[in-house]
């Protein structure tokens, strides 16, 4: 059971510097993406603000936030 908590612990700590290390990464593409956006002409910033591609939530999109990643290690760990 010792195992099996200290192997759960040391996936949370991996898995979390996974995280930080994509989160820090889809800052990055936010912020080179917003500066092309910001280039672009008024009627195209329209055209996507219609279509609603000027902005994107990366969380919904990949559907992995932090709770959810401590959700499924306290399972591991605990079992439940």
């Amino acid at each position: 059971m010792k195992v099996k908590k200290i192997i759960g612990i040391l996936f949370l700590i991996l898995l979390s510097a996974l995280i930080f290390s994509v989160q820090s990464g889809a800052k990055s593409y936010a912020d080179d993406v917003k500066e092309i956006y910001d280039t672009l002409d008024p009627g195209t910033q329209e055209l996507l603000k219609d279509i609603g591609a000027d902005s994107a939530d990366f969380d919904s999109m990949f559907s992995v936030t932090p709770q959810r990643v401590w959700e499924l290690t306290k399972k591991l760990i605990t079992g439940n």
